[in-house]
């Protein structure tokens, strides 16, 4: 009975929460994504369109607003209305509100609103326009229908949630006001991509399913740090699966480091060599450049020389530099796996700390960022050393520890100066220590040392911090205005509700099963409430809420910034599946362990195998095989496209802050360049990120439908960070071609460096 009734209540709240959320009311100045050919002011010429997405076949009406001011003797025009193609008559311009039903099963529902065209002989005619002042979906309900669809989807996902709530907390109560809770925050926060719902659904069914665990799991098994363990140096099987994962992940790391070169398709790598080459030129150590600390390009710099030195690179320093800081992100990023276990195993057991390596070793995010020459894994790898001296130091008892810990946190700074929040973990040492209120006052004592070192570490690592000081400052207020601004769209984390690297990183860089699991752990952590665990509850929000604070989520990397959460919740993943080992329902530990070990292990081998060649080199090599020589071909940023540094075609590649502007369909018709070619790492920002650039979304689409696609390379398991975007070839028809041609084109899938498939291409954008 009390499952029926919590059924019938996730039915009602889903029903209501979806059409509270939908949005009803569209202005033309404040939903342009929604208005196709309607300027923000409202008024439109010749055919418009509103589209509404997830609305039932039947039942919702819409409600249009046209304002009845027209100029002095112009004529009130009649407007043609259509849904999803069918006419439904002719609607006069007047004060009164129109209600028309918009029955119909396209997808989304379009509603068309025709203007009669205009005289021949008076093209300027006012009265051939006609002003939007608002539109309202409603029903007899009062609120908008959804589809069924969207209907069931959610229904499962607020009774899932119900069930588990009053599985774990043993109560109905709890269900419904978990139900409530998250039918307000799909009101408040839900959209068209439901991303947002999904993430919040599965962040709060995890920990739920954590903190049952907990209550399982009630007797304290190895993991106390004032307790010597026998198991850890009896047996070395937990070391031997550590090093077969570092083995693994090394693997992983160095394979397919040279994707791109010499073409260089991480814009970021570049003005790292521009700065090792200017201290070579100027011969000094200054790089004067301070978006970033120097510890990157130091360690880039004397790698590449000593690779040189010994023989293994030749020819050209330039070239070999972006391989030599790519492998200084490669040995970071694998020894970051021997130092989580490190740290796993003097926190919890061996078998925690092996199983976290193990995951860490497999997680899609960390294994690509260790293939740039950027800063996160080496931050990563800082981090990681800095928190072992701190363990180290409270289990030891041993202040020298400590102070090492806080030189680490300095140089952890000096590879990104975020590795600053690294003091925050030093300075708990003295409460870590004591397990109470009041510090440990002999590691209190050594707190100001710490921070000393901490500064010394970072004068060591980028020394013109304070040499060149005007140079870092203003290096530091250019970075610091990025963060607080944002990149191509400014996202703050209330709009997102703090859940944008939940589902836009962590689901990607981990997989869906690994995360709810280690979101799982930290409720069993946050439960347990013991200090092991509690600090790593606390290192996960201490890189999470910064990274979700700041504006800056800069497309196509964003989830780079959430990096340092992942160790941590390899930890707290670990960690529950031991847990559930040890409790009653001991047959599911090894099922989770696999799970959160074996999606991520597939994606990051599927992601591997199409690394080399890129889909920006397979495109290169047909387009020179199979468009004539010469051909004048206009390409999207440089660093995203395919390279004809050879002149076998006469290529026009404008600066970032053109390309845009010349995509017009007209402008494109009537520049004289015969092919464009788009990249999705610029393009796809505009569908797949959250912001209000809708007008730029228009011309990318606009493109898709207008011009014929000749031929499009997409990889097979799809684009991931800034490796294989999908590479997309048109042919600018002349302006007399018939619009609207989708044209025949080739469409290309990358496996092994090979083609797959021929016929119709893509010739939409999202």
């Amino acid at each position: 009975m009390r499952t029926a009734i919590l059924a019938l209540t996730a039915l009602i709240l889903t029903v209501l929460s979806l059409g509270l959320n939908f949005q009803e009311s569209f202005v033309p100045a404040r939903a342009p994504a929604e208005l196709a050919e309607i300027r923000p002011d409202g008024w439109f010429e010749g055919r418009a369109a509103l589209n509404f997405r997830r609305l039932a076949p039947r039942g919702n009406i819409l409600e249009l607003r046209l304002n009845r001011w027209r100029p002095a003797a112009a004529e009130r025009p009649w407007i043609q209305v259509s849904v999803c193609g069918k006419a439904l008559g002719m609607l006069p311009v007047g004060p009164d509100v129109a209600r028309l039903a918009v029955d119909g099963d396209c997808e989304p529902r379009e509603v068309a609103l025709e203007l009669p065209p205009k005289p021949a002989d008076n093209l300027e005619a006012v009265d051939y326009a006609a002003h939007l002042a608002g539109a309202r979906i409603t029903s007899e309900l009062g609120i908008p229908i959804v589809d069924l669809r969207t209907l069931g989807m959610y229904f499962a996902l607020f009774f899932a949630l119900a069930l588990v709530l009053r599985y774990s907390a043993g109560s109905a109560l709890a269900a419904l006001l978990g139900m409530t809770i998250f039918a307000l925050f799909t009101v408040r926060f839900h959209d068209s991509s439901a991303l947002k719902t999904i993430s919040f659904w599965m962040f709060f069914v995890s920990l739920a399913l954590g903190f049952k665990v907990a209550s399982l799991h009630k007797t304290h098994t190895i993991s106390s740090l004032s307790v010597r363990r026998g198991i850890p140096d009896a047996s070395p099987f937990w070391s031997i699966c550590a090093l077969l994962a570092v083995g693994i992940g090394g693997a992983l790391r160095f394979y397919g480091l040279n994707f791109g070169l010499p073409a260089n398709y991480h814009p970021d790598e570049v003005p790292k060599i521009n700065a090792i080459m200017g201290m070579l030129a100027r011969d000094e150590l200054n790089p004067r450049y301070f978006l970033h600390p120097s510890l990157l390009l130091y360690s880039t710099m004397f790698l590449n020389k000593f690779l040189h030195a010994v023989g293994v690179f030749q020819g050209d320093f330039r070239e070999s530099a972006f391989l030599a800081g790519r492998m200084v992100s490669a040995l970071a990023g694998t020894a970051s796996i021997g130092l989580l276990f490190l740290i796993g195993r003097l926190l919890f057991s061996p078998a925690s700390g092996a199983m976290a390596a193990a995951c860490l070793a497999v997680f899609p995010l960390h294994v690509t960022c260790s293939r740039y020459m950027k800063e996160d894994a080496l931050l990563l790898c800082f981090v990681l050393c800095c928190l072992y001296f701190v363990i180290r130091a409270v289990e030891r008892n041993s202040v020298r520890s400590l102070l090492c810990a806080g030189l680490v946190a300095g140089v952890a700074a000096g590879s990104k100066y975020s590795g600053a929040l690294c003091m925050a973990f030093v300075m708990l040492a003295p409460w870590f220590k004591s397990g109470r209120i009041d510090p440990d006052f002999r590691f209190l004592k050594a707190l100001i040392p710490a921070l000393c070192l901490g500064l010394l570490g970072f004068a060591c690592t980028t020394p013109y911090a304070f040499l060149d000081t005007p140079a870092f400052l203003q290096g530091i207020r250019t970075e610091r205005s990025h963060m607080l601004k944002g990149h191509t769209e400014t996202i703050d984390a209330w709009s997102q509700a703090w859940s944008y690297h939940f589902g836009r990183s962590l689901i990607g860089g981990m997989s869906p099963a690994a995360l709810m699991i280690g979101v799982a752990g930290m409720g069993l952590l946050a439960l347990r409430r013991r200090k092991e665990d509690l600090l790593v509850v606390f290192l996960i929000l201490l890189f999470y809420l910064p990274a979700e604070w700041v504006k800056a989520k800069p497309a196509p990397q964003p989830e780079r910034y959430i990096l340092p959460c992942l160790p941590f919740l390899a930890l707290a993943a670990a960690e529950l599946c031991r847990a559930v080992a040890a409790s009653r329902a001991r047959l599911l530990g090894l099922p989770l362990f696999l799970a959160a070990l074996l999606f991520p292990a597939y994606r990051s081998l599927a992601l591997a195998s199409e690394i080399v060649p890129d889909t920006r080199d397979l495109a290169a090599s047909w387009m020179r095989a199979n468009l004539p020589s010469g051909a004048r071909i206009y390409l999207d940023w440089e660093p995203y496209v395919p390279r004809f540094d050879d002149k076998f075609f006469e290529v026009v590649n404008d600066p970032k802050k053109r390309i845009m502007p010349l995509l017009g369909v007209e402008q494109l018709r009537r520049s004289g360049v015969d092919y464009l070619v788009l990249s999705s790492l610029m393009y796809d920002r505009f569908f797949s990120q959250p912001g209000r650039k809708y007008a730029l979304r228009r011309l990318y689409e606009q493109v898709f439908r207008k011009f014929p696609v000749v031929a499009e390379f997409a990889p097979r398991h799809g684009t991931y960070g800034f490796n294989n975007p999908v590479i997309t070839v048109f042919a600018l028809k002349p302006a007399e071609e018939p619009a609207d041609s989708k044209g025949g084109g080739v469409f290309f899938q990358s496996e092994h460096g090979g083609f797959e498939g021929s016929g119709k291409s893509r010739s939409g954008a999202g």
